[in-house]
């Protein structure tokens, strides 16, 4: 089976591979579209290329093309500088299994891009997101089973 990644970058491979603007919005669109059409979660582009999913309490933003090579969360009702445990909480709290699942299928599609660029803000929202994407990812991916060549 071919890496997820390499439908988006054209490439085999993981983290090194960077994503366009236009191909993370058609993945982004892709992987989320029962959730932009029932209104649940909106996809904006600003003009400084900038790319946000935005929730009721929580919005991604992913800048820096190819890449992403910036990524940020904010949360609704977010302390300043949350301990980890109070951002996974939190994180818990404004996310649905579905956004997960679909956050963690979004960083595969951008080839494990978006919690690179997550983990490396040292926000602690941030982080706890990357981890709760790579955590779904993995169980999502035991459940499947071994990968087929």
């Amino acid at each position: 089976m071919a890496d997820p990644g390499s439908a988006i970058t054209g490439r085999r491979g993981g983290a090194g591979d960077a994503a366009t603007f236009e191909a993370a919005r058609l993945a982004a669109l892709d992987i989320f579209a029962a959730a932009i059409l029932s209104g649940d979660l909106s996809l904006m582009a600003d003009h400084e290329g900038g790319l946000d999913l935005t929730a009721d309490d929580w919005t991604l933003h992913l800048a820096g093309w190819p890449g992403p090579r910036e990524a940020w969360v904010a949360a609704d009702d977010e302390p300043e500088d949350p301990d980890p445990a109070t951002a996974r909480a939190l994180l818990l709290d404004s996310l649905d299994p579905a956004s997960l699942s679909g956050l963690a299928a979004f960083d595969a599609r951008l080839g494990g891009r978006v919690t690179l660029g997550l983990r490396e803000t040292g926000d602690p929202l941030s982080v706890a997101l990357a981890a709760l994407i790579r955590a779904t990812d993995e169980s999502d991916a035991a459940l499947a089973g071994p990968a087929k060549e």
